[in-house]
Order: C-alpha cells, then structure tokens, then sequence
C-alpha cells in the first residue's frame, strides 16, 4: 500500500488551494443570501493575490485559471465567454505581477501595475466580444468605486503581509 506524504509547503498551498475553492464556490451563495452583490469587490482577483502571497507563482497561476472555471461549474455565473475573458485577465494579473515583484522586490508597485494591465487587456478583450455579439452587457459592469476599492484592499492588504514577513519576494 502506498502512501501520499506532503511536505508542509505542499500542505499549505493544497489546504490553500481548498480553502480558495470554498470561497469561490461560497460567494455566490453568500450573495444571495445576504442580498448584496458581493462579486462587485472582484472576489476572484482578492482570492488571486491570497495565493500569489501564500504560496507560488505556479500555484497562483493555477488558481488564476482554475476559480473562474469552478465559479461558473458550480453556480453558473460567469457565463462561458466571460469565464475566458476573467480567467486571462487573472493569469495575465498573475504572471505580470511575478515578473515585476521578481525584479523590483516591490510587492505595492507590482501589484498596482499588473492589475491595471490586466484590467486593460480585459477591457480590450470585452469589448471585442461585445462588438462581435458575442457577449451582451455593458462594458464596465462593475463601478470603477468598487475596483478602486479593491485594488487599494490588495495593495495595502498585500504591502501589510509582505513587510511584516519582511520579503518582496515571491
């Protein structure tokens, strides 16, 4: 018989990676239940940076294209076009801030600069899509308040772990 032995950073991202799952899986319900539009504060993008800062770049990017996938299998939101366009807005957010943090060590800077990329490609990309008639709805669905709010809960939620860990890298 055979066992499975994980070293404890192979532990901590594998419970990690199940606690993300929960959460994503849990927004949409939570949602609902509370009657507040949660996933106007971009859980996937906040759930993204608590892996980039708990576990790997691999792990993150992981994630990045994995919590969007589970999102739409387990509550059907987003829908299939938007499921693509979130999932390459996260793992472009992932691997821009990996290569950013990786030369400057400056977790506030990186974070800034790569979601805003993100968003810009994301943006490009959607409207495409609309255009195309390919997806309906507005192009900016989610106020600009609330994904200034986020991005200013990554960066200073993000700068507070990073120094108290005393590390820029990740």
């Amino acid at each position: 018989m055979s066992t499975l032995v994980l070293d404890r950073p192979a532990l901590k991202t594998v419970l990690l990676d199940a606690l993300l799952c929960v959460a994503v899986v849990a927004v949409p319900a939570l949602s609902h239940a509370a009657a507040l539009p949660l996933y106007r504060f971009e859980p996937m993008r906040l759930l993204l940076f608590a892996a980039i800062l708990c576990s790997n770049r691999r792990n993150a990017l992981a994630m990045a294209l994995c919590l969007p996938l589970l999102s739409t299998l387990t509550s059907g939101h987003p829908v299939f076009p938007k499921v693509v366009l979130i999932q390459g807005e996260l793992a472009l957010n992932a691997l821009v801030f990996c290569a950013l943090v990786r030369r400057s060590h400056r977790f506030v800077l990186a974070a800034a600069v790569s979601v805003l990329a993100a968003k810009a490609v994301y943006y490009a990309a959607k409207f495409v899509l609309i255009e195309a008639a390919l997806l309906d709805g507005d192009l900016v669905a989610t106020p600009w308040t609330c994904q200034f709010a986020v991005l200013g809960i990554v960066l200073v939620g993000g700068g507070v772990v990073r120094r108290a860990r005393g590390t820029g890298r990740v």
